[in-house]
């Protein structure tokens, strides 16, 4: 099963417990039992994750005056923006409904 897969089928109520049978290299299989606990993290919504970038957007856009470091800042947030509102729908039917159900290998990275 793929990573995505996986991550779907472990979206079970908290509380629920669950069976994976794995097998090693040699074929030798077990099971383990997991426990889903409830999400220590808050449920971060996709508009509230992508506020800040957004809200710097509309800051810089407000300035009177622009230096080019200003400017290339612009362009790269509006490419951001938009490259966030193509791949959203994308991410929800895969079923990462809020920014935080997104797997990480770094949990400190914001």
């Amino acid at each position: 099963m793929n990573h995505s897969k996986l991550h779907r089928a472990l979206l079970v109520l908290e509380y629920m417990p669950i069976f994976l049978g794995i097998s090693d290299p040699r074929g030798v299989s077990q099971t383990l039992s997991v426990l889903r606990s409830p999400s220590k993290n808050p449920q971060i919504s996709w508009a509230r994750a992508l506020n800040p970038l957004r809200g710097r957007r509309q800051a810089l856009e407000k300035a009177t005056s622009l230096n080019i470091d200003g400017e290339t800042e612009i362009a790269f947030l509006l490419m951001g923006e938009a490259s966030f509102v193509k791949l959203w729908p994308k991410l929800r039917a895969y079923g990462f409904i809020t920014f935080d159900t997104i797997p990480r290998l770094n949990s400190t990275i914001a």
